[in-house]
């Protein structure tokens, strides 16, 4: 090429997506994981903290064959849909991804999702798809929550740009969306109760200032893995899990002597032992500091013991919701044999055994 010939460059509107490319959508559609779709020249773009209908700038971030993934940079038209978070780590937290949209818009974008996914991919386009049931408090539901330690602090944009210096080789708190490697430091969370932040902070005040090491997933190495946190919806009983590399039961005697000293309201504290390579709050054994071990909640008349690793609906409430639903739809009489074959802690068999001649 003469060297007076200059190259031009090929406009977005005629060529494949890259990486760094800006562009202008209209989101189209609210799709799978909190975010939304828009299409560019017949790309599929997915782009999320964006409410359908509202024009916004982005920045290309990934491609491949199917579509793309985009940041929002800017909303240059709002939807009357969109909301102010509630937590001020919304958008750099993994815990939450829509929060930025009103609930009533959420319940009605479910519906058209489940829709979707019945006509599409179960292929039953005439199935009769009941609109989902809300929650009168959409906030402070969750009965369990595990939250991560990290010897890798990954910093919110608030932090970065502060005057503040952080220690970045301990964290507590979750994950940034698409990063298991760090943990997000945080002080508060709008999907447990307040006594179960207050014990959140509790937990990491201890465990900051004590010679144990957090988690580091690098070298495979440290003590503190995960602390999670139960709480009963109808009884007064919450639980305290602290999970370990190891077990040392003076750490944790001292550990108990302060919850039970500053979080009275904690029931029972115990250490789940994981000496797997594998990040999971899950381990060979689980050792009792105080109290039972368990923890009790109430669905409608039944009470459950709920065991430190034992599945159980994390939205008591919605699961009561649910037993009722359940329950009119099966239409169980004295007369009907009744198969579980997904028990888990067995909320539905339990729920419709009252009426059935038999379980199993």
């Amino acid at each position: 090429m003469p060297s007076d010939q200059k190259s031009v460059e090929t406009p977005v509107e005629a060529r494949r997506l890259r990486r760094g490319d800006l562009l202008e959508l209209v989101m189209e559609k609210t799709a799978d994981r909190g975010k939304c779709l828009a299409y560019h020249n017949g790309q599929v773009i997915f782009v999320p903290h964006t409410v359908a209908g509202e024009r916004v700038q982005v920045k290309v971030v990934k491609r491949n064959r199917k579509f793309a993934e985009a940041h929002p940079l800017s909303v240059l038209e709002s939807s009357p849909n969109r909301t102010i978070p509630r937590c001020r780590y919304f958008g750099c937290c993994g815990g939450c991804t829509l929060q930025h949209v009103a609930y009533a818009q959420q319940l009605k974008d479910k519906h058209q999702l489940i829709r979707e996914v019945m006509t599409r991919q179960a292929d039953l386009p005439d199935l009769e798809i009941r609109a989902p049931l809300g929650m009168t408090e959409p906030y402070g539901y969750r009965n369990k929550m595990e939250f991560s330690f990290s010897a890798y602090r990954w910093l919110s944009r608030e932090e970065i740009d502060s005057d503040m210096v952080y220690d970045k080789s301990f964290a507590l708190g979750l994950h940034p969306p698409g990063n298991f490697a760090k943990v997000l430091d945080i002080n508060e969370c709008h999907l447990q109760s307040e006594k179960c932040v207050a014990l959140l902070n509790g937990v990491s005040d201890f465990t900051r200032h004590s010679n144990r090491m957090p988690w580091n997933w690098r070298h495979k190495e440290g003590f503190l893995r995960n602390l999670v946190i139960r709480e009963s919806a109808h009884i007064p009983e919450l639980m305290a899990n602290l999970v370990t590399f190891g077990y040392d039961e003076e750490y944790m005697l001292d550990l108990g002597s302060y919850l039970q000293s500053e979080y009275p309201y904690v029931t029972t504290l115990v250490n789940t032992i994981n000496t797997s390579h594998a990040q999971t709050t899950f381990g060979e054994r689980i050792e009792i500091i105080y109290g039972p071990g368990i923890m009790r909640d109430r669905i409608h008349d039944l009470t459950f013991e709920i065991a430190p690793g034992a599945f159980f609906q994390t939205n008591t409430l919605q699961a009561e919701n649910l037993m009722t639903v359940v329950q009119d739809l099966a239409g169980v009489t004295e007369n009907d044999h009744v198969y579980d074959l997904y028990c888990g802690t067995g909320t539905i068999a339990l729920s419709l055994a009252r009426s059935a001649a038999r379980v199993t």
